[in-house]
C-alpha cells in the first residue's frame, strides 16, 4: 500500500523543481534586463557627460581668444573614461551656437547651447566722431572705482567714415596702436592697428540719448571771466573759454559750460557736467579719486583730446607724412599745401605698457596655488625669472596644473604676458629699478 505513495512524492518533486527552474529562469531574465538597463544608462549618462564637457571646454577656450571663434567642426576629443566629444560652432555675428555630440560605447547625447558675446563693462570710449590715435593707446575696464578690479574695456564709435578709428601719423615710425581688454568696434571702418577683438560694421548705439541743451538745463548761469582759484566748480557757470593749469572738481549737481575751448592740466574730478562747444583737452592726472562712485558727464561739441600725462606738445608739418592718395575720382591727386598742427607724443614707461597689457583676471589667476615662498610684490618677477630656469616642483605644479581646482595652473596668455618680463630688456631692467627704488 505505500508504493502509490511514493509516485505521488515524485511527481510532487518534479513539479516543485520546474516550478522553481521558471523562477531561477525568470529572475536571470528580469537580471539580465536589468544589468542591461542600467549598462544603457550609464552609457547615456556617459554620453551627456560628454557633451557638457565639450560645450564648456569650448565656451573656456572662447574666452581665450581675442577674436571671434571661427565657424566650423571642431577636432573631436576622447576622454579618459572612454567617451568623446565633438563639438559643431556655427557664428552669425554676435551670436554663436555650440552643438556638442558626446559618444559611449552603446549610447549618444547632443546638447546645443546659444551664446550671445557681449560686453563685460561699459564702454570705456563712446563717440560720435571718429577717433585718432596719436600714440599707443590701452584701453581697459575695471568693475568699480570702489572695486578697481581689472574687466574688459571696450571702445565704440558711431561715425560711418572709412576711416572711424584712425592713426594719426606723428612721425613715421610711431606705432599708435590701439590695444583693447575688450572689443573696439564701429559703425564705419578701422584704419590703425587693433591688439584685441575688432568689428566693423558694428550697429550704432546710442546709450544716453542726451543733447546739450537738456544738458545746460533751464538754470540761470552765472559769468565768469576766470576759473575759481581753488578750482572747484559749484553751481551753474559759464566761461568764454579756459586753459588751466591746477586740478578742476565739479560738485555734484553743477554745470560748468565753455563756449568756446577747455585745456586742463591735471584731469577733471567730481559728479557734476561739463559742456564745450568747442574743441576740449585733458590731460590725464596721475592722482586717481576711487572714491568717487560717479564722474563727470563730459559734452564735447568739437573735438576731445585725452592725453597723457607725460605727454609733451609737438608740432608737426602733416603732408610731411601723408602723401595724397589716387582714388576713382582723383587719379592723379596734386599734393597738398603744408599745413601745421599742433600734437602731443610721450615715450611710455614700459612698465605701464606691461601693466596695461595685462590680460582679464591676471592677478586672480597668479593667486591660484601660488607656492608659499613666492613673493607677492614687484620681487615676484625675480622669483619667477629664477625658477623657470630651474623650477621647482611647487612652481612646476603652479605654472601648468594638475586639472584640479586647487591648481588650475597659468592660463596661456598669462604665461605670454610673464615672459616678457624677463624677455624683454626693457621690462626686465625697469621692473628691477622700481624694486629699489
Amino acid at each position: 500500500m505505500r508504493k502509490p505513495l511514493q509516485g505521488m512524492a515524485l511527481i510532487t518533486v518534479l513539479m516543485l523543481s520546474v516550478v522553481l527552474l521558471l523562477v531561477v529562469l525568470t529572475g536571470i531574465q528580469l537580471s539580465g534586463r536589468n544589468l542591461f538597463t542600467m549598462s544603457r544608462a550609464h552609457d547615456r549618462n556617459m554620453a551627456l557627460y560628454a557633451a557638457e564637457a565639450g560645450i564648456y571646454k569650448t565656451m573656456a577656450e572662447i574666452e581665450t581668444l581675442d577674436r571671434y571663434p571661427d565657424s566650423g567642426l571642431r577636432p573631436g576629443v576622447t576622454l579618459e573614461n572612454g567617451a568623446s566629444y565633438q563639438v559643431q560652432l556655427d557664428r552669425v555675428g554676435e551670436v554663436i551656437t555650440l552643438r556638442s555630440e558626446g559618444r559611449a560605447p552603446r549610447a549618444s547625447r547632443t546638447l546645443e547651447v546659444t551664446l550671445t558675446v557681449s560686453p563685460e563693462s561699459f564702454f570705456a570710449v563712446t563717440t560720435e566722431g571718429p577717433i585718432g590715435l596719436a600714440d599707443d593707446v590701452f584701453v581697459n575696464g575695471v568693475q568699480s572705482t570702489s572695486n578697481p578690479k581689472p574687466k574688459r574695456g571696450h571702445l565704440h564709435t558711431n561715425s560711418g567714415d572709412p576711416a572711424a578709428i584712425v592713426r594719426e601719423l606723428t612721425s613715421p615710425s610711431a606705432g599708435q596702436r590701439l590695444s583693447v581688454t575688450g572689443e573696439a568696434t564701429s559703425v564705419g571702418g578701422i584704419r590703425a592697428t587693433i591688439e584685441g577683438k575688432s568689428r566693423t560694421s558694428a550697429d550704432y548705439i546710442n546709450p544716453l540719448n542726451v543733447d546739450r541743451n537738456s544738458l545746460l538745463g533751464t538754470s540761470p548761469y552765472t559769468q565768469i571771466s576766470a576759473l575759481p582759484n581753488d578750482g572747484v566748480i559749484r553751481g551753474h557757470v559759464r566761461i568764454d573759454s579756459a586753459d588751466w593749469e591746477g586740478p578742476l572738481h565739479i560738485e555734484e549737481g553743477s554745470v560748468l559750460h565753455v563756449t568756446g575751448d577747455l585745456a586742463l592740466a591735471h584731469g577733471v574730478t567730481g559728479s557734476g557736467t561739463l559742456v564745450v562747444d568747442g574743441e576740449t583737452l585733458i590731460r590725464g592726472s596721475e592722482d586717481i579719486n576711487l572714491a568717487n562712485p560717479r564722474g563727470v558727464f563730459l559734452y564735447g561739441g568739437g573735438g576731445v583730446s585725452l592725453v597723457h600725462p607725460q605727454a609733451q606738445r609737438e608740432t608737426l608739418e602733416i603732408n610731411e607724412f601723408t602723401p595724397p592718395t589716387p582714388t576713382p575720382e582723383d587719379p592723379n591727386p596734386q599734393p597738398r599745401p603744408t599745413e601745421s598742427r599742433e600734437t602731443f607724443h610721450h615715450e611710455p614707461d614700459p612698465v605701464s605698457s606691461f601693466f596695461a597689457g595685462r590680460p582679464v583676471d591676471t592677478e586672480f589667476n597668479l593667486r591660484q596655488g601660488l607656492p608659499l615662498d613666492a613673493p607677492t610684490d614687484l620681487e615676484f618677477f625675480e622669483y619667477y625669472e629664477r625658477q623657470a630656469l630651474e623650477p621647482s616642483e611647487a612652481f612646476r605644479l603652479w605654472l601648468d596644473g594638475d586639472e584640479s581646482i586647487q591648481y588650475p595652473g597659468v592660463r596661456p596668455e598669462v604665461k605670454q604676458w610673464l615672459e616678457k618680463s624677463r624677455n624683454d630688456p626693457k621690462i626686465r631692467t625697469r621692473l628691477r629699478e622700481m624694486k629699489t627704488n
